[in-house]
Order: C-alpha cells, then structure tokens, then sequence
C-alpha cells in the first residue's frame, strides 16, 4: 500500500507546486488496481465477526498468532474500515452484500491523479514473469475446518450431580432450579444463543463444525463459503436434537475473474493445517470431552496481482483473463490501451519453476536489479527480463533436409545468449554461428542425419534451455519427399 500512497502524495506535491526533492520513486508489489483477499475468506471473517461481535465474549483476546491483543470487535472494525474497503477488490457488508462503492471511488481518485512526473518511476511485481498461477487452481478448497466434539458420558452425569448437589447445598428444590438454570444456560447467555439452552436438559451434548472457503472459478457460480455449526442435544440420551448455531452459504457473482488463483505477490494464509483432538491432551481431559477438528487450508494465495502491481492499462480499461495469465517482460510489454506507465519494470524470476514469491519480498535479481536502478547511469538501463524461459515449445527455424553443395541458415528466436552445437555423422557438415543464427554446410559427398543444438542461456535468470533439432543432409535415401536437384553424365 505504500507505494500507491507514495505515488499520490509525489502526484499531489508536484500539482500543488511543492518540490518533493525526490528522483526515484520505487512501486514494489503496490495495489494500483486493488488488493485481493479470496471472497471466501472474507465471507468466513465476516460471517465469525457478526456472530460473536454482540456478545459478551466480543470484547475478549482472541490470540492471534503474531501475539498481539485483538478481539473480535477490534477485528470487526478493522473489517469496516474506509481504507481496507478502498484496498479491498471485493468487500461484504454486514448484510452479506458485495458493495464495492468505497473501491470504486478511490480507485477514480487515484486514477484522476495520475503519476509523478519530475521523477523516474519503477515497478516491481512479486507475481511470477511467466504468469505462472498460484499453487492452487480455481474453485478448489483454500480453506477448510471440520470436525465436531462432544462430552462424555462422565461429563453428562457429573453436571447432572453438581446440580443436585447445588440444591441440597442451597437448601431445597427452589436453590436447586435456579442453579441448575444459571449453570446450564451460561453458554447460552455467553454466546447469545437460545438454542443453547437445551443444555439444561439432562442427556449428552455435541457441536459439529463443517465450514469452507473456495477459490473464485474460472466460470460460473459456486458457494466460494459454507459454514456452519451444528449442536445436538441427546435428551435423556435418546433422542437428538439438532439446532444450526451457525448457518450461511455466499456464493461468487457470475463473471468474477478467479483473481485467488491468478499470478502475483502472495500473500501467507489466515489459517495453517493443523489437528486439534483430545487424544493429544493429558488423560484427565480425555475423561470429560471428546473432540477431533481438522483445519486445512492453501498456505498463500494472491494478494497482489501482476497487473495490479504494475498497473497494466492504468485501470481505463477493463482487463481480461488473457492479462493475468500472460507473461511480463521489459523487452516486450503490452502495448496500446494495455500500456504499463513506468519507466522501467521487473517481475519475479527466480529459477525455471517461476513460482510467485511472497508479497514485499526480495530475492538476488530483483536485489541485483533495484540496486541498478539506485546506481542509475543514464545510458546503461537495467533489464530483467526472462520471458524467453517461459516459452515452452521453442523451435529452430530452417529447413529439414540440405542437398550436397547448398548452404542453409538456422536460426531461434531469444533475447538470451545461445551456444550452437552439431553432432551426429562425423564430417557431414560444418557450422558456422552469430548470434542467433547458424549456417549449416555439407562437406562432400556423404549422407546421413546430423543434429543441431542451441542451447540458450542467461546467468540472470538461473536457467538453460536445450532446443534440438534433426536435419538430412545429403542424398535422400528413405524420404522421398526430399528434393534435390543433380546433373547426371553418361
């Protein structure tokens, strides 16, 4: 976030005629198009936040991970606040609404105020340069927790026994009812659930927890979050009773592109796979509750976006799946109404696998790369760029047969550095290299098949690439389709 704020406070001084006394201004992995948090994991957030906000237990320390003190009101206005709804691609109000309005109208604001322009501006993406999607795909299961717990048999009775003990220690049946009340509808007053209430009846006492985060599809609609939370009551423990604590389904707006997928800087999931169960507590606990619930969940998903970060079309144009997916190279950015309005821009390649790396995150090249820019000589650019690698399917053009006496031109389309090789038949042909090019010759009268090598390389990008490709030279033997002029003498 800031270098969106940096980039409108510069934009803003320089209208303003305030001289910032700035040169460079650096955008790493910054939402110039929004941030993203899978809808989802927003929906479970806010689905928990006003369940449990106007209860007694929303003022109290929810331990999260990080050690710090937060409740589920501190979490609830944190939700609602004008800055994380402005961020925020996809927002749901208390009501279970998507409304984009506060998004909307910054995005307008910052749009209108444009860039710095009395300084050199660079993006960094942490997205992968391949448009490389995140270790998920569309509509699979980024978070989950199920599970259910119960109290045992010993529990039932021993509630059953404090009760009656509580009457006799009271002085009668009147002390008895009134503790038996206040002790077995605590839960209910707690939580704000009447529903808790059938705990007063003597019998067992179960919760199950079935809920469920998905990431956006890639077409159509799902329910990207299900949660619920089920208690039974076993009166008498003979017949249950089923009553949803917690109950509610939000599915995807139709035509919502699947950004939860989709390549750029990550961000660490909320939750982490783990197994909470009474089998790993001490005996005693064992005793008096079962539980068994499993979290899983995707470590990361994608929170900053490649387009995003690099501002693709400076958001005058509605992008496409086509400009999330594709790749993001300096020696050929997209063009026209796509155009990227930085100087000069990098995205993450660390090795051949061009996975996404975290959000705000630094590795070698974009170390090596922003350090260049700092120690900026004007005629000496720095260029990261290694889209070459992404390709999948390079080829040598040429032709596949040569005749005795012709010579013939190969050559491959890369930025990178390439290293030619032939071999095959001993003194077939001879090779001569520049650059991108080979030019094969037969030598003398011999046939046979030979290979042609180019191995592409670029110490920058951590990678090699080997392209072969097999060539006839000579006089056909098998292939009729070879063609081949000769003079004959009788």
């Amino acid at each position: 976030m800031g270098g969106v704020i940096s980039r409108y406070a510069l934009a803003d001084m320089e209208q303003r005629g305030i001289d910032h006394d700035t040169y460079l201004y650096v955008s790493h992995d910054a939402p110039h198009q929004g941030a993203n948090i899978p809808l989802g994991i927003v929906a479970l957030a806010r689905h928990a936040v006003d369940k449990f906000v106007a209860t007694p237990i929303g003022g109290t320390n929810i331990n999260p991970t990080d050690g710090g003190n937060i409740s589920t009101k501190t979490l609830r206005a944190l939700i609602e606040a004008p800055g994380t709804r402005q961020m925020l691609l996809d927002y749901i109000d208390e009501d279970f609404r998507i409304d984009n309005s506060l998004h909307r109208e910054w995005q307008a604001e910052l749009t209108a105020m444009g860039y710095p322009r009395r300084t050199r501006n660079i993006a960094m993406s942490n997205g992968s340069q391949c448009g490389n999607l995140q270790i998920f795909n569309p509509s699979d299961v980024i978070a989950s927790i199920e599970g259910e717990g119960r109290t045992s048999v010993l529990t039932d009775f021993t509630i059953i026994g404090l009760q009656t003990l509580a009457g006799v220690v009271g002085g009668g049946v009147i002390n008895g009812a009134w503790a038996t009340i206040v002790s077995t509808s605590f839960p209910s007053l707690l939580f704000n659930e009447p529903a808790l209430l059938l705990g007063m009846i003597p019998g067992g006492n179960k919760f199950k927890l079935d809920f469920k985060c998905r990431a956006i599809p890639e077409s159509g609609v799902i329910d990207v979050y299900s949660g619920k939370l089920t208690y039974t009551k076993s009166i008498l423990w003979l017949v249950n009773i089923n009553t949803s604590i917690m109950d509610r389904t939000f599915q995807n707006p139709n035509g919502l592109l699947p950004m939860d997928s989709y390549g750029g800087g990550f961000y660490n999931n909320f939750l982490t796979n783990s197994t909470l169960s009474d089998n790993d507590q001490d005996w005693y606990v064992d005793i008096f509750v079962n539980y068994d619930i499993r979290v899983s969940a995707t470590p990361s998903f994608n929170y900053i976006s490649t387009p995003s970060a690099l501002d693709v079309g400076r958001n005058l144009v509605p992008l496409v799946a086509a400009d999330y997916t594709r790749a993001y190279g300096i020696n050929n950015p997209p063009t026209g109404d796509r155009t990227i309005p930085f100087d000069n821009f990098m995205v993450d390649y660390v090795d051949a696998d061009n996975i996404n790396q975290r959000h705000i995150s630094f590795n070698v090249q974009s170390g090596n790369w922003l350090a260049a820019e700092l120690d900026l000589v004007p005629t000496n650019t720095p260029v990261f760029d290694c889209t070459d690698f992404c390709e999948t399917n390079f080829e040598i053009d040429g032709e596949d047969e040569i005749c005795a006496g012709e010579n013939s031109v190969y050559s491959i389309v890369t930025s990178g550095t390439i290293a030619w090789r032939v071999f095959g038949a001993i003194g077939l042909a001879s090779l001569t290299t520049s650059g991108n090019e080979a030019i094969l010759t037969p030598l003398g009268s011999g046939s046979g098949q030979v290979i042609l090598q180019a191995t592409i390389s670029n110490p920058t990008c951590n990678g090699a690439v080997v392209v072969r490709k097999t060539i006839w030279v000579g006089i056909p033997i098998l292939d009729t389709n070879i063609e081949c002029t000769y003079t004959l003498y009788r």
